[in-house]
């Protein structure tokens, strides 16, 4: 069930000047799994929460340069390191750390 509101942020430079694009959805919030954690872990990553969404709120979030590179939930400001969408579902699922 998809009941918690976080922020896709869309990066954009221009120059010195650093932009967002900021949009809000709702997504489900999962738990990384434990095989995900420690493929991350030992490529220097880490990630943290795992958030399902729709995909057509992605494409709708991204600038026509830029794809989300950022998420903001409960006031934290999470890097996303994957986003993976499951052929002929609606469901796209984002790995943050």
């Amino acid at each position: 069930m998809r009941n918690e509101l976080i922020t896709l942020m869309a990066k954009s430079c221009t120059g010195a000047t650093v932009d967002y694009k900021k949009t809000n959805v709702f997504a489900e919030k999962k738990s990384v799994a434990r095989s995900e954690f420690y493929t991350s872990f030992q490529a220097g990553l880490s990630p943290k929460l795992v958030f399902d969404i729709d995909p057509l709120d992605f494409e709708l979030a991204a600038t026509e340069k830029n794809e989300v590179s950022e998420v903001e939930y409960r006031g934290k400001t999470y890097t996303v390191i994957r986003s993976y969408q499951k052929q002929g579902e609606d469901s796209m699922e984002l790995s943050v750390g």
